[in-house]
């Protein structure tokens, strides 16, 4: 034999060589693929049997949430998931904050609140929105130091720098301290269009930079707009 028919003869060797090692690494795939399915299976068999045996109504979900603009917490709503019938009057949520440590701090432990609504003003106060019919609503403010506050029907605007809030009453506006229940800064009256509600006339506040609160509202009986700007003075009212 001479060299030339040792080269083919050696060539051939490699080739069935590198056959057998790609037959044998295509099996190999093709079993832990199977494996990957059955585990898969196992886990979705496992998941959906708990769900229907433990929740036989209902099940949490924790995969709402707010996140803080500096990232370093978030507001959870667990909610009841219901399998026939939902709705935010239905869901029969539970709130808590919870930072990268993974503790929760308790906005409203009890499950029996509407689906909520968060807004972070900054990176410390976040305002939690409980729909109650329209047009009520009522907040819980949650602050990062302070913690969580009373709960305030019908606000219309916050100044988080101050931690004060514009509510409206029955028939003024209210300036509230967020963590000073007890005490009224200052009370607002106009000569607002009479309805069911006052909120039902404010179209419209917000706290300037200044600090002052604008206000565009309807006036009288012919529901006339008016718009004003109005400085706040900590006049404490009992």
């Amino acid at each position: 034999m001479d060299w030339r028919q040792q080269m083919i003869l050696s060539f051939t060797n490699i080739r069935q060589y590198l056959r057998q090692s790609l037959n044998k690494n295509r099996k190999r795939q093709e079993t832990k693929g199977l494996i990957k399915d059955k585990i898969i299976g196992i886990c979705v068999t496992i998941i959906v049997f708990s769900f229907f045996v433990f929740h036989p109504h209902y099940a949490y979900s924790d995969s709402n949430c707010k996140i803080s603009p500096d990232n370093k917490k978030r507001i959870v709503w667990e909610c009841k998931n219901e399998l026939h019938k939902s709705s935010i009057y239905t869901r029969e949520c539970r709130i808590y904050a919870v930072g990268f440590g993974g503790k929760k701090e308790w906005i409203h432990k009890g499950s029996d609140l509407p689906e909520p609504t968060v807004k972070w003003h900054n990176n410390s106060l976040a305002k939690v929105i409980i729909p109650c019919g329209s047009p009520c609503s009522y907040s819980i403010f949650y602050d990062v130091i302070k913690g969580t506050s009373a709960p305030y029907e019908f606000v219309l605007a916050v100044n988080a720098d101050k931690h004060i809030i514009a509510r409206a009453g029955k028939t003024y506006i209210l300036i509230n301290s967020i963590y000073d229940v007890s005490r009224e800064i200052m009370k607002i009256k106009r000569k607002f269009s009479e309805t069911a509600a006052l909120v039902l006339v404010i179209e419209e506040a917000h706290f300037t930079k200044k600090g002052n609160l604008f206000i565009r509202y309807l006036s009288g009986r012919n529901f006339e707009p008016r718009e004003e700007t109005i400085p706040i003075k900590f006049i404490y009212h009992k």
